[in-house]
């Protein structure tokens, strides 16, 4: 199962702030616990690093986080999740396309394989264009 996880829906409007033309754009991470894969998307003002996006959503499900010395994300204390790479991703509600691509400095890029199909199955992405791309 997959489950997408926008994180200014968690906090202030302020995050969630929208471009005019109805793109939200950002970076994400994707992890997976053992019964679901993660899609977490945080938009760029939300968020500026992956490592923050890892961070945030461990703090929201209360899952203990391996840190580095600067306090930065690394990984996920439990064995059973793992944090599988990320990428920058822009949403647009009014053309109602998906776009994903990149890669994390820090985590590596993301297992594209099937995500395009996966992502398109969910409800909230009904009806949406889902293109995995270089952005």
């Amino acid at each position: 199962m997959t489950q997408f996880m926008d994180l200014s829906e968690t906090e202030s409007p302020l995050a969630s702030s929208v471009a005019g033309d109805g793109t939200k754009a950002g970076k994400f991470v994707q992890l997976r616990s053992p019964d679901c894969e993660f899609i977490v998307f945080a938009p760029a003002q939300m968020c500026k690093y992956h490592s923050d996006i890892v961070l945030k959503f461990a703090a929201l499900h209360d899952i203990d986080v391996a840190k580095n010395g600067k306090g930065d994300a690394t990984g996920f204390v439990d064995p059973g999740w793992r944090i599988l790479g990320g990428g920058k991703a822009a949403i647009n509600t009014t053309r109602r396309k998906l776009s994903l691509g990149g890669s994390s400095q820090a985590f590596g890029p993301f297992e594209d394989r099937g995500i395009a199909a996966r992502l398109g199955s969910l409800k909230q992405f009904e009806g949406f264009s889902i293109q995995v791309e270089a952005l």
